[in-house]
C-alpha cells in the first residue's frame, strides 16, 4: 500500500514515464467514459426558464422505473409532444459501477425517507428511494426478476382484465435485449432480444457459489438456470440490469436513446408540486419549482402521467386534491376525487441472518488483489466490480409447502472476506444497531462471512401514506404496519425462511468450509430461548430491513372495489386525463423484487394512453 501512496524518484530517460503516464492517462480516460455529464439527456429547465414553456400533449411526472419507460414509447410519436420532470439530476458515477451502488444510499440521490415510529418495533428504518433519472433503477441491486404467474393472473383475477401473465409477458418481452444467446434460444417463451433494455447474467468469482448449489443440492432444492415462468422455486442464476460490466438504468436504456428527439423535453430538479384540474374534473397541468423559481406551470392538451413512485405519486394526488376526504380537509386541501390514495401500501421485509466460514483459515480481503480487479473493470468491464457485491445465485423455497410452484421466501447472499472495508458500509448503510454492527465487525477480523437476506414475498401487513401538511417539499409520513398482520403469517414465514438457512448451515457442503450458523446477542431477547419461535420473533423485529420494493398506494381496481384508486386502463377515478404508471398500482406486490414489474407497467401504460388517443376514446371523455 506504501508504494500506492508514496513518491517514485527513480530516474528515467523518457520511454518509461512515457509509457507510465500514458498508462495512468487511459485509466483516466476509461474512468470518464463510465459516466460522462454529455451522456446523459439535455436538461431542458434553463430553456424553460429563460423562454417559458410551450403546451404539451403529454406530461410525464417521475423519470424513474416506469416513468422514462413512458417518456420513450409516447415520444416515438412525433406528433406528439412530451414534457418529462424529474426531481433529481444525472446519476453518479458509483450507480454506474455494480460494486458501489450502496455508496448512493443516504446521499443527495436518495429521497432519504424514514418510516414512522411503530409500537413493537426497535428502529426508525429508512427508506432508500432514488432521486436522479432512472430514479430507484439508478441505486437498486440490479436484480432482475418478474414475479411469477399467479402474481399477475391474481391481479386480473380480483377485476383488472388484460393485466393476467399471458397479457404482461408481452411487455416484459418488449424491453428485453437479453445478451445471453443461451437464454433466448432456450427460453424464447419467457424472455427476447432487440429491446431497449440490456439484460446480461453476473459473472461473479469465489467459492461461495459453488458451496451453495451444493448444499442446496442437499437440502433436495432444484437448481434452474433462469428463474423464469413458473420456474421459480429453487435456486438460480438472475439476470441483472447490466452490459459490459455497467448498469443499465431505465435512464440509459429510455432516455439517452430518446435524448435527441425534439419532441421529448427533460426538465432535471424539478419538483412537481400539484396537478392542475379544473372544476370540472379535467386535468389541466402541473405546477413545479426548480430550486428557488416556485410555481411554475406546464399545460398539457391530452393527460398528465404521474410515474413518481409508490411515495411519491400518493403524496402528489393528495396535494392536488386526490385522496382521502378525512386527510385532505385536515390540511384545507380542496376535495376533487374521495378516493383511499395512500392506503394499501405493501412491502418486502428482510431478515438478515449470518453463516461463519473459515474461522481457522479464513482469506482476508487484499487491497493489490483489489486493484487488479479495478484495472480489470476499468479496461473489460470485468472483475468483481462489475457484479452488485450480492451473488448472482438467488433462492426461492416455499416454506408451507415444498412442492408448491410459487415460492413465500427469497434469499439473496452476500460473501465478506475476512476484515472487508466495505462490511461497515452496509452495516450503516442497512442501519444496523449499534448492538449486533459492534458484533458483527469483531466476527468479521476472525472469520469470513455469509450474509443471508431472508426475504418476504407475500407480505399481509399493509400500511400508509399519509401527508405530514400541505409543503409538497416536506416528506409525506410513511406507516408501514410491518408484523401487524392478525395472524402472524408475516413473522412466521420470515422464522421458517431462517430455520432453513440454519439448515443449511449444517450441510457438509458448508461444513466442509468450517460453516457455522452465527448467532448474534440482542439483549432484549435473551429472555426467550435460541432458535424458538419467541426468541425469531423478536430477534426479526430488532434486525429486520426492507428491500425498499413499496408498493400498492394508488390500488389498480374495479370499479366495486371501494379500495381501489385507478381502474385497469390507470386512469384515476373522478378525474379526466390523469393517469399513474408505477408500483403503486400494484393490487398486491409481487413475489420478487419490483424493477422489472414497474418497466413492464410502463409499457403497458404507454400502449393504454397509444390506442385511447389513437382510437379517439380518450378525446371523447375530454
Amino acid at each position: 500500500m506504501e508504494a500506492l501512496l508514496g513518491q517514485c524518484a527513480q530516474q528515467s530517460v523518457g520511454p518509461a514515464n512515457q509509457l507510465f503516464g500514458l498508462l495512468i492517462q487511459t485509466l483516466l480516460a476509461a474512468q470518464c467514459g463510465i459516466s460522462s455529464p454529455d451522456y446523459w439527456p439535455k436538461d431542458y429547465g434553463p430553456t424553460a426558464l429563460e423562454k417559458g414553456l410551450e403546451e404539451y400533449d403529454f406530461i410525464v411526472v417521475g423519470a424513474g422505473s416506469a416513468g422514462s419507460v413512458v417518456a420513450n414509447r409516447l415520444s416515438e410519436n412525433p406528433n406528439w409532444k412530451v414534457l418529462l420532470l424529474e426531481a433529481g439530476g444525472d446519476p453518479p458515477i458509483e450507480s454506474e459501477v455494480p460494486l458501489l451502488y450502496m455508496n448512493t444510499i443516504r446521499t443527495t440521490y436518495d429521497w432519504n425517507y424514514t418510516i414512522e415510529r411503530q409500537d413493537g418495533l426497535h428502529k426508525n428504518l429508512f427508506w432508500p428511494r432514488g432521486k436522479m433519472l432512472g430514479g430507484s433503477s439508478s441505486m437498486n441491486g440490479l436484480l432482475y426478476f418478474r414475479g411469477n404467474s399467479r402474481d399477475y393472473d391474481q391481479w386480473e383475477e380480483m377485476g383488472n382484465p388484460t393485466w393476467g401473465w399471458n397479457d404482461v409477458l408481452h411487455y416484459f418481452k418488449k424491453s428485453e435485449n437479453n445478451q445471453e444467446e443461451y437464454v433466448v434460444e432456450n427460453y424464447s417463451n419467457y424472455h427476447a432480444a432487440g429491446g431497449l433494455l440490456n439484460l446480461s447474467n453476473f459473472h461473479s468469482t469465489g467459492y461461495i457459489k459453488d458451496v451453495l448449489s451444493v448444499a442446496a443440492e442437499e437440502l433436495q432444492q432444484l437448481e434452474h438456470d433462469q428463474c423464469t415462468g413458473d420456474h421459480y422455486v429453487g435456486y438460480c442464476n438472475a439476470l441483472g440490469i447490466v452490459s459490459q460490466g455497467k448498469r443499465q438504468s431505465t435512464a440509459k436504456a429510455f432516455l439517452v436513446s430518446a435524448k435527441d428527439r425534439p419532441n421529448l423535453h427533460i426538465i432535471k430538479n424539478a419538483l412537481v408540486t400539484k396537478i392542475d384540474i379544473n372544476k370540472k374534473g379535467v386535468t389541466q397541468g402541473i405546477q413545479f419549482d426548480i430550486g428557488t423559481k416556485k410555481g411554475l406551470k406546464a399545460k398539457t392538451k391530452r393527460e398528465v402521467i404521474v410515474s413518481a413512485g409508490a411515495v411519491n405519486t400518493p403524496q402528489l394526488l393528495m396535494l392536488s386534491g386526490i385522496g382521502p376526504k378525512i386527510e385532505l380537509e385536515k390540511f384545507n386541501i380542496p376535495v376533487i376525487s374521495d378516493l383511499p390514495v395512500g392506503e394499501n401500501l405493501q412491502d418486502h421485509m428482510i431478515a438478515p441472518v449470518f453463516i461463519g466460514l473459515h474461522k481457522s483459515r479464513p482469506s482476508e480481503f487484499d487491497v493489490t488483489e483489489t486493484m487488479d480487479h479495478l484495472f480489470s473493470y476499468l479496461k473489460y468491464g470485468l472483475g468483481k466490480f462489475s457484479t452488485a457485491g450480492q451473488l448472482e445465485f438467488i433462492g426461492f423455497i416455499n416454506t408451507e409447502d415444498p412442492k408448491s410452484k410459487y415460492p413465500d421466501i427469497q434469499f439473496h447472499h452476500v460473501h465478506f472476506q475476512k476484515n472487508h472495508p466495505d462490511f461497515k458500509q452496509l452495516l450503516f448503510a442497512t442501519q444496523y444497531t449499534e448492538e449486533a454492527a459492534k458484533q458483527l465487525v469483531e466476527l468479521n477480523k476472525k472469520m469470513e462471512l455469509l450474509l443471508v437476506l431472508v426475504t418476504l414475498l407475500n407480505p399481509k401487513s399493509v400500511g400508509s401514506i399519509k401527508l405530514k401538511s400541505s409543503n409538497p417539499h416536506e416528506h409525506p409520513k410513511i406507516f408501514t404496519n410491518y408484523f401487524t398482520d392478525k395472524d402472524n403469517y408475516d413473522i412466521r414465514t420470515l422464522t421458517n425462511g431462517i430455520k432453513f438457512v440454519e439448515k443449511m448451515a449444517q450441510t457438509k457442503a458448508f461444513k466442509d468450509h468450517e460453516g457455522e450458523f452465527i448467532r448474534l446477542n440482542i439483549a432484549d431477547c435473551k429472555q426467550f430461548k435460541f432458535d424458538s419461535n419467541e426468541y425469531w420473533n423478536c430477534y426479526i423485529r430488532h434486525t429486520f430491513k426492507t428491500c425498499y420494493h413499496p408498493a400498492g398506494t394508488a390500488k389498480m381496481g374495479p370499479s366495486n372495489d371501494k379500495t381501489s384508486v385507478v381502474d385497469s386502463g390507470l386512469k384515476v377515478r373522478g378525474v379526466k386525463g390523469l393517469r399513474v404508471a408505477d408500483t403503486s398500482i400494484m393490487p398486491n406486490v409481487i413475489s420478487g423484487n419490483t424493477h422489472a414489474p414497474a418497466m413492464m407497467i410502463g409499457e403497458k401504460a404507454s400502449d393504454l394512453v397509444k390506442d385511447d388517443w389513437i382510437n379517439g376514446n380518450a378525446r371523447a371523455e375530454l
